[in-house]
């Protein structure tokens, strides 16, 4: 009956308090994974534990940013290149939907190309508003990003 309350109430905080304390769930489990190259060089290398854990942290800390480095500028060049095709590409589909009567005369009309077309055309438009709503919304989860990224690598080393 114990371990049922205690599991309940621990579901329940994680539940209602995930968003507190989830830099310090993803800290204890960093921290689980880098205890074996700690120990590794602590106990065979006969390096001392606090400067294992230095080396170990600093050198996880220094990988993911050269990946993070690496990674952004990529995405970002491809997110770039993917908006400026976007009109192209939207105008060989509007070229392809309007040869299919043309093609398929028995299975489509004008009418019915015209209808998609305006269709396709007002769920893009309100893509693209959803895209700036979504961009704004989401200062406030870079802000706490950069705020995880300073935070987890501090508890990971005290943990």
């Amino acid at each position: 009956m114990g371990l049922a309350a205690i599991l309940l109430f621990g579901f329940i905080a994680i539940y209602f308090f995930s968003d507190l304390i989830a830099p310090l769930l993803v800290a204890i489990v960093l921290a689980y994974l880098l205890e074996w190259p700690v120990r590794l060089l602590n106990e065979k290398l006969k390096c001392p534990r606090l400067l294992a854990t230095t080396l170990v942290i600093g050198t996880f800390t220094g990988l993911v940013f050269l990946v993070v480095l690496v990674l952004l500028p990529n995405l970002w060049t491809q997110m770039v290149n993917l908006l400026s095709d976007l009109p192209h590409m939207f105008n060989k589909f509007n070229e392809w939907l309007l040869s299919l009567p043309e093609r398929y005369p028995d299975l489509i009309d004008t009418k019915t190309v015209e209808s998609i077309f305006g269709s396709v055309k007002e769920k893009i438009l309100g893509l693209g508003e959803s895209a700036l709503k979504l961009s704004l919304a989401s200062l406030m989860n870079l802000v706490t990003l950069g705020i995880y990224a300073f935070l987890v690598p501090l508890m990971v080393f005290f943990c």
